[in-house]
């Protein structure tokens, strides 16, 4: 029995190296960076535009590739997983992870992200030296954090015009959740677009649309489109994208049980997306958002309070779209303040609507 092990063992290991050979002579000239050991990830956005993440920082690199090598780099992991080709490829190789999603599904042509395995193990002690351990003084963490900048004034917001530009722009560059209701034609997808250019120049941004229609002019950006003729949906692409290294997930509409899979991606540590949802007000989003999450298997049997203290604790802030008048844009601003006594709770933030007006 052990030598049958063995001799799977060794069969799969030399299926992957050579996969991991096919590789590597598919992607030659970004070898310098597959090779280099304080390079923790390579991104390929398209086959002409590459980014490396080196000793932490990410940069792009002057190199590019030719679509049909990315394809064969993907065919070989297909291989390597005893897997047929697919638009989203998701596969392990010796000492990395590799994700792949083929165009169409990548709008600019064939993505790929390589996840190198640490060289070696870091001892505590090690970061220790490193400084790891060290409380970060006020400088680094403003740095980090964009901490410096103060939320502006709530009596100022209420005033809107440029108060509520600065306050939106506080609330994206503070990696703040939030989510962008409206009805049909009431522009929930322009809004998006506007408060997409607040997000810093040197963060990663993963986009996921049903149809694309955002417009995203950050330098490092990837874009995903659902197609149901190759069996890719919007709830595909949010596990995926995971996989790409994303700074900010960006969800053109939430329309099914990708929900699920979002909050929880939004909740463990990729703060600071922005989605769309179909609703017309803060609460009946976030009652559709519990509807949505529903859809989804793992959710079906989660209690309604725990999902609903989810939401809350997932998303900051709800903006409210309508058309007035042929005037699209935000009409209400609430912050999410918690779900207590069945039912979630608000602070308004801005209404454009006069004080008692029904909104």
């Amino acid at each position: 029995m052990n030598m049958e092990l063995n001799r799977s063992e060794l069969v799969q290991s030399s299926k992957g190296r050579k996969a991991l050979d096919v590789l590597r002579g598919a992607l030659r000239p970004i070898l310098s960076h597959l090779d280099n050991p304080n390079v923790q990830e390579i991104m390929i956005n398209r086959p002409e535009e590459i980014w490396v993440e080196e000793s932490g920082v990410m940069q792009r690199v002057e190199a590019s590739l030719q679509p049909l090598a990315v394809e064969m780099a993907i065919r070989a992991l297909a291989s390597n997983n005893d897997k047929k080709l697919t638009p989203i490829m998701d596969a392990r190789l010796p000492d990395m992870r590799v994700a792949a999603v083929m165009y169409p599904i990548a709008i600019h042509g064939h993505a790929m992200s390589l996840r190198k395995h640490a060289a070696q193990q870091i001892s505590l002690h090690e970061y220790v030296a490193n400084g790891a351990f060290s409380p970060l003084q006020v400088a680094e963490a403003q740095q980090c954090y964009r901490v410096g900048a103060q939320r502006p004034s709530e009596a100022l917001v209420q005033q809107g015009g440029d108060f509520l530009r600065q306050f939106l722009t506080w609330a994206v560059e503070h990696r703040h959740n939030v989510l962008i209701a409206g009805g049909t034609s009431s522009g929930k997808t322009t809004l998006t677009n506007a408060l997409l250019q607040a997000i810093p120049a040197n963060q990663r941004v993963i986009t996921i649309e049903d149809t694309a229609e955002l417009k995203v002019d950050a330098p490092n950006r990837v874009s995903f489109e659902a197609n149901r003729d190759l069996g890719v949906d919007v709830r595909a692409l949010v596990r995926v994208c995971l996989r790409f290294r994303p700074d900010r997930i960006v969800v053109g509409e939430i329309r099914g049980g990708e929900a699920y899979d979002l909050v929880d991606s939004l909740n463990t540590g990729h703060s600071g997306g922005i989605s769309t949802i179909h609703a017309d007000t803060a609460e009946s989003a976030l009652n559709r958002m519990e509807s949505l999450m529903r859809m989804s298997p793992e959710a079906v049997n989660f209690p309604q309070a725990a999902m609903a203290r989810q939401i809350a604790q997932t998303f900051r802030f709800v903006v409210q779209a309508a058309n007035l008048g042929g005037q699209r844009g935000p009409v209400r601003v609430v912050e999410i303040m918690g779900f207590e006594q069945d039912r979630y709770q608000f602070r308004e933030i801005f209404s454009r609507f006069p004080a008692g007006h029904p909104q």
